[in-house]
């Protein structure tokens, strides 16, 4: 009895150092490595920006959650894609695409994986996975490649992180925008735990756990009045497949020689959810220091995380926000309270 028990003992051991050594070891880390398939022509692109658009034009997808896309009838000299953040969607773009396309750019705000539904209390973000985020911003700038002879990355949050990954994986991207990059949120989350929530994560065994943005009003018809645009919550294991690339761009793409475009970095002194001294120390590991623009938005302004939406949780000082993204993308911004 007592040897089998100390074989039943050794065998636990074992099993458990192998569990231990895939959570917190790089052994499995998924490869989100481009796998380039761009645009050969401008009516190449157009075709594949209208199938996207084919498979939307339904009642399920919601019009604030619909991808979109302001040409000019022809190839121009700058393309650009702004990814949209987590749980939000392509509608609060409108007045950041208009200016590009008024700057004389070729236009594309894909929707992302599982976003944009009309159902608000949707489960399919938890259905998000890091393997379809990065075929979507592969996708994006495939098109992209199409549209222009140069091509532009902007995004927000989730979409921020998505912009880096692009400057970093794809050599046709001479510049990304990206705006408070959800790379490690400010939640006391250690950075030792990323991968091995991450692979939790890549298992789907957290995708019954969600979070609420406003936890008082929740999903209720009051916060979609207030907040119409984004969901009401955030699916943990879709979070953690946001986070799971960043990471991945961190320990798998740092040391292999920076890539030759720019980075322009949104750094929100009051944002409460973004970990900005990550978000810097990731942008310099990755890049060369000579090629990242810091833009600064000082805590005294006050704004939330969100700083792109009119009728998100900086819609009382959204002019103030848009001042500061002006400066980061480089092109005249209109007014965004006039946006519909």
């Amino acid at each position: 009895m007592a040897r089998w028990r100390k074989r039943v003992a050794i065998g636990v051991f074992l099993c458990a150092l192998v569990a231990a050594a895939w959570l917190f070891g790089p052994f499995g880390d998924r490869d989100f490595s481009a796998t380039p398939n761009p645009a050969v022509t401008y009516e190449d692109a157009l075709s594949r920006i209208g199938l996207v658009q084919a498979a939307e034009n339904t009642p399920i997808i919601a019009e604030r959650g619909r991808s979109i896309a302001l040409v000019h009838g022809s190839k121009t000299a700058t393309s650009v894609v702004i990814f949209h953040g987590f749980t939000a969607c392509p509608k609060p773009f409108t007045t950041i695409a208009r200016g590009y396309y008024d700057a004389g750019y070729n236009v594309w705000v894909p929707r992302a994986p599982e976003h944009g539904y009309a159902d608000y209390l949707t489960e399919a973000p938890a259905n998000i996975t890091a393997t379809g985020l990065r075929d979507y911003a592969d996708d994006a700038v495939d098109v992209a490649v199409g549209l222009g002879e140069h091509v532009e990355v902007v995004g927000l949050s989730g979409g921020g992180t998505l912009a880096m990954w692009a400057i970093v994986e794809r050599p046709e991207v001479e510049r990304a925008v990206a705006i408070s990059p959800l790379l490690h949120p400010k939640t006391g989350l250690p950075v030792w735990q990323m991968r091995p929530l991450g692979r939790l994560a890549a298992l789907g065994l957290l995708r019954g756990m969600w979070r609420w943005w406003d936890p008082v009003l929740k999903g209720s018809p009051e916060r979609q009045l207030i907040d119409p645009n984004p969901y009401p919550r955030g699916n943990v294991n879709a979070m953690l497949e946001y986070l799971s690339i960043g990471r991945w761009l961190r320990d798998s793409r740092t040391g292999e020689g920076p890539p030759a475009g720019a980075l322009t970095l949104v750094v929100n002194e009051h944002d409460p959810n973004i970990d900005d001294v990550y978000n810097v120390d990731t942008a310099l590991a990755l890049m060369d220091g000579q090629r990242i623009r810091t833009v600064e938005i000082p805590d005294r302004e006050g704004l939330g995380h969100d700083l792109v939406d009119p009728q998100g949780e900086n819609r009382t000082k959204i002019r103030a926000s848009y001042f500061y993204l002006g400066e980061a993308l480089g092109v005249r911004l209109g007014d965004p309270l006039a946006q519909k």
